[in-house]
């Protein structure tokens, strides 16, 4: 049994004790307790697993304080196939070898043992959400069948070896919310068929490996809240199945790279709070899948496209103000139908398309400049949707119109009255409406008013024109 090779180390130590003179005060001895005694197991007399596997086994438990974790079933007592979080569902430890470690949230305390490298057969290896500290061993790397590596939520330090970079099968990789330092290596490009790589909320530093962009099966990359710098790597635009690009609140600067209008698949690109600067690419324009698109806080300048404003027509970017805030030499195209949304400092936070067709309405028809006199509730306003090459006024549906928080006052016991005449006398039919004043909000104040309803289809419209109040002597409203 390997564990017996320690024991003439054992007794050369004890020797070397006895012959050391006793101290004259006893009480700076380190107390017997003070020790740690690590558990044992006859590895050679299970038949479950390989001997190196399971004294591998036996190296985490005591390297991690197994005697204190929330759970241990079995642990060093039954065989290794018994052990609680080894040979989990379909994927069991039968025929001699471990595939399956799982360790989530269980009070893993200590180290991971560079021992778990003999693994050879593991296939998914999750000890996520516990207090592991120190580095990611190096002999990681050997586990070439590994599908699954998760390490997130621990206090893990020290740089990610690049030795995992020969994990050809590695599909799923988490090493998100601990202390890991140091840069991300370019090795991890090798490995083709990862879909997921998490790397949030660390200390990384430097810059994004261009070797990324070979990651031809990758779906999701997190980054954010690290210390990475230098450009965004064009090459991350090769990555045709991406759909999450997330990598705000990091030190990155330089150009958002065109490329990345090529990711097609992308959902969500968050690159907010970082040094980025210059324009915003038109070809992001191409993005019709994304759901998600934060530039806020980096140093961005010139027109906003007006492909990206389009982008905002979709309701989660319309007016998110997470959009482009803090960029202030970002100027907005001057074309219907798109506008701005500004924050409380007058900023561009998002732009994109109205949400409604603009139409052309007129107060007062056939009236120049269309006054009412504001201190008069009963006064009748006439309003007319003008039917223009771009809009049919006859498609609008005269039911829910409102204007300025009225709705049409001609009504009879079958309903809301229509109106529809050529009040323009272009020839076409317009739709005519009637408001009574003191049902609006309109004030002497007001300079304009604005109708809004929808098609018969459903479609929102809005129309805006000017209104000249004014007081008339002698009355009160």
């Amino acid at each position: 049994m390997r564990y017996l090779k320690f024991l003439p180390v054992l007794a050369l130590v004890l020797a070397a004790c006895s012959e050391v003179p006793i101290p004259s005060e006893p009480e700076t001895m380190p107390p017997p307790s003070a020790s740690v005694t690590a558990a044992s197991y006859d590895c050679s007399a299970q038949m479950d697993i390989l001997l190196e596997e399971c004294e591998a086994l036996v190296a985490l438990y005591n390297s991690t304080n197994g005697s204190d974790w929330t759970a241990s079933t079995n642990w060093l007592k039954a065989g290794p196939c018994d052990w609680l979080g080894v040979g989990v569902g379909q994927n069991d430890c039968s025929g001699g070898s471990v595939t399956q470690l799982i360790m989530f949230g269980n009070n893993l305390n200590g180290s991971i043992p560079p021992e778990l490298g003999n693994l050879s057969n593991l296939r998914d290896l999750g000890i996520q959400v516990n207090q592991l500290s120190g580095p990611i061993p190096a002999e990681l790397g050997n586990l070439k069948k590994l599908e699954v590596l998760l390490l997130n939520g621990n206090q893990l330090t020290g740089q990610i070896p690049a030795e995992l970079g020969g994990l050809s099968a590695l599909q799923d990789l988490n090493f998100s919310d601990n202390q890991l330092s140091g840069p991300i290596p370019a090795a991890l490009g090798n490995l083709s068929n990862l879909w997921n790589l998490d790397l949030l909320s660390n200390q990384l530093s430097g810059p994004i490996p261009a070797e990324l962009g070979n990651l031809g099966n990758l779906e999701s990359f997190w980054a954010y809240r690290n210390q990475l710098s230098g450009p965004i790597p064009a090459a991350l635009g090769n990555l045709s199945k991406l759909k999450a690009l997330v990598l705000h609140e990091n030190q990155l600067s330089g150009p958002i790279p065109a490329e990345l209008g090529n990711v097609s698949s992308l959902e969500r690109l968050d690159l907010r709070l970082n040094q980025l600067s210059g324009p915003i690419p038109a070809e992001l324009g191409n993005l019709v899948n994304l759901s998600v698109l934060w530039l806020g806080f980096n140093q961005l300048s010139g027109l906003v496209p007006i492909g990206v404003a389009a982008l905002g027509g979709s309701a989660p970017l319309a007016g998110d103000c997470w959009f482009v805030p803090g960029n202030h030499g970002l100027y907005m195209p001057d074309i219907e139908p798109y506008r701005a949304y500004v924050d409380d400092d007058g900023l561009i936070c998002g732009l994109g398309l109205s949400s409604f067709v603009p139409v052309a309405i007129d107060i007062k028809p056939g009236s120049d400049p269309n006054s009412i006199a504001c201190n008069t509730p009963m006064e009748a306003i006439a309003v007319g949707i003008l039917t223009t090459d771009a809009f049919d006024a006859t498609t609008v549906d005269h039911t829910t119109v409102t204007f300025e928080g009225a709705s049409e006052m001609h009504t009879t016991p079958q309903g809301v009255q229509r109106h529809e005449k050529d009040v323009d006398l272009d020839g076409d039919l317009d739709l005519v409406l009637h408001f009574r004043l003191g049902e609006t909000v309109l004030t002497c104040a007001s300079t304009d008013g604005t109708l809004s309803g929808e098609t018969f289809d459903g479609q929102t419209i809005e129309g805006t024109d000017a209104v000249h109040m004014i007081e008339q002597s002698g009355r009160r409203p």
